[in-house]
């Protein structure tokens, strides 16, 4: 049967940016102007997957305010899909540019369609299709395509930053129910001030009750883990993997000696007037660790705090690999010495 769907509270917004698949702003109580437009408008869509009949959909509707920084919340509405996965919102107002995305909650897991975005004189629109996908808590299935460690040291401590690409090349959503760590990431036994992020050119994770789902995806993940260790001039770093890695790459100051029989020393970067030695690892296997002995003091020093040096790493990863932003993550959490 199709979705009848009728408003059932006052219009609402949201302080958030244009919405894109997999994140929903949530709402606030501020009234947006009515704008006089003709009711009658249909919004229509589909779930694909194995089992979608009956699936509950919600529909988020999104308008421009003139006294609003970005596309407020304006229609909240919930639906149930058909025996063949179509969902059906009529009654919908159809001002011009007001964007529809819908959402479908299937084993858990919360999927969010591309957006949709109404023209002029238009009275039906159709959502893009969303799929779901089988569940699974079995993440033995991916890989590591590379994994990147950027560290830095400053008021005697060594910051850590861990950057890992995979991909999800299986069937399922593989589902992580854990709202404090990434199972698949781990950190060093003494690693203190631990947290994960996420990079925004990385495929999104899905919100998950208690945690949240990595679904199948052409387009490669980009987690980030952080840590600090203590260092008084000298420290040794054993990084354990939960998968395997194809490769590894380590960032550490110029004038830092590194010592470890898994790394060949490279060549010199200079970033944000700093020099940065490169070392090469060869691919490792899940159950093995990466172990580095660390000494001596970086050649260019400066006023640079541990705070300030974080921040710095978190600011300049995205220059160093080329695509990570982590100021503007999607999904975010962080757990301190864990």
């Amino acid at each position: 049967a199709s979705a009848e769907a009728t408003a059932s509270a006052p219009p609402v917004v949201a302080d958030a940016e244009t919405p894109i698949a997999g994140e929903t702003p949530l709402a606030a109580a501020t009234s947006l102007p009515v704008t006089p437009e003709a009711v009658g408008g249909k919004v229509t869509g589909s779930v694909s997957g194995a089992d979608v009949a009956g699936l509950v959909v919600t529909l988020h509707g999104f308008d421009h305010a003139a006294d609003a920084g970005g596309p407020q919340e304006t229609v909240t509405l919930t639906g149930v899909t058909d025996a063949k996965g179509n969902f059906v919102f009529d009654g919908l107002e159809m001002p011009e540019n007001r964007i529809y995305v819908a959402d479908a909650l299937y084993q858990g897991v919360t999927y969010s369609s591309e957006f949709a975005t109404a023209a002029i004189g238009v009275s039906e629109l159709a959502i893009p299709p969303l799929k779901v996908y089988e569940t699974t808590a079995d993440y033995s299935t991916l890989a590591f395509d590379q994994v990147h460690f950027f560290i830095d040291i400053a008021d005697g401590t060594a910051q850590v930053i861990g950057v890992y690409t995979f991909s999800n090349t299986s069937e399922k959503a593989i589902l992580v129910q854990s709202t404090t760590e990434v199972p698949f990431l781990k950190m060093p036994a003494d690693a203190q001030n631990i947290g994960f992020d996420i990079s925004q050119n990385s495929a999104p994770l899905l919100a998950a009750e208690a945690g949240f789902a990595i679904q199948p995806s052409e387009t490669p993940y980009a987690l980030v883990a952080f840590y600090t260790l203590p260092y008084e001039g000298k420290a040794q770093i054993v990084q354990p993997f939960a998968l395997p890695a194809s490769s590894a790459l380590v960032l550490v100051p110029d004038g830092v000696k590194v010592k470890s029989d898994q790394l060949t020393e490279g060549q010199v970067q200079n970033f944000q007037g700093k020099d940065y030695r490169e070392y090469l690892g060869a691919a490792l296997q899940s159950g093995d660790t990466l172990t580095l002995s660390l000494s001596g003091t970086p050649k260019t020093t400066g006023a640079t705090t541990s705070a300030d040096s974080k921040q710095n790493l978190l600011i300049g990863v995205p220059m160093i690999f080329s695509t990570f932003d982590l100021t503007s993550a999607l999904w975010e959490f962080s757990a301190t010495t864990m």
